[in-house]
């Protein structure tokens, strides 16, 4: 579940490279950052332009260590550090994006980077990590074992359902991004109407398509 603090990555799936950040609200961090990306208005230009390319279906949020609110910076500090992950413009750990805090001071940096020496990870963590870092290849009970532990932390992207207004299904797209371009309909105005906000746009209604839907 991604309810709570904690240290999440955003991960690009095509190119394997990710951003690491944390909130005391994961759920709604994972929101800010999906509605600024789809809307354009993401103020890393790094990953924004990866999303705009890659398109949002080949991206993945994944919460990847539950920590209390007094050690947040500490840990993303921590995983910035050993993981070096290329979306994150800036090597220190802030608190900020609209959800928490304020920029942390050149004394806290300072103690930040101290408590990080010598700290070792979890298991988990070290799985994860080195699924990432070192591009090996695991063994399939390896594999499973971290597919366990990252199914309640995982979040994919939702398809969409493409009908026309009086009902009947059309066509089914692996997230919004695609059934924007393939339609030519904004992808705001798809996704106004999949969270209700607005009956129809370009003609057509739409949807989510949740897992258990064929």
């Amino acid at each position: 579940m991604l309810i709570g603090s904690g240290v999440y990555k955003i991960i690009n799936r095509v190119n394997s490279e990710f951003y690491i950040g944390s909130s005391i609200r994961v759920n709604a961090r994972r929101d800010n950052h999906l509605w600024n990306l789809r809307n354009n208005k993401h103020t890393n230009s790094y990953l924004q332009n990866s999303f705009n390319k890659h398109g949002e279906e080949n991206f993945q949020f994944i919460k990847i260590e539950n920590v209390c609110e007094e050690k947040l910076l500490e840990r993303e500090q921590y995983y910035i550090d050993t993981l070096h992950p290329k979306y994150n413009l800036r090597r220190i750990a802030e608190r900020g994006g609209g959800i928490i805090g304020r920029v942390c001071s050149e004394e806290t940096k300072r103690k930040i980077g101290n408590a990080n020496r010598g700290k070792s990870p979890s298991q988990e963590a070290r799985d994860k990590m080195s699924a990432t870092r070192r591009g090996k290849f695991l063994t399939e009970e390896h594999k499973n074992n971290i597919s366990r532990s990252l199914s309640t932390l995982t979040v994919n992207f939702k398809s969409v359902k493409q009908f026309s207004l009086d009902g009947k299904l059309l066509n089914t797209f692996n997230s919004i991004t695609e059934a924007s371009k393939e339609s030519k309909v904004s992808r705001t105005h798809i996704s106004s109407v999949c969270k209700g906000k607005r009956k129809t746009t370009g003609g057509f209604k739409w949807k989510y398509k949740f897992k258990k839907e064929k």
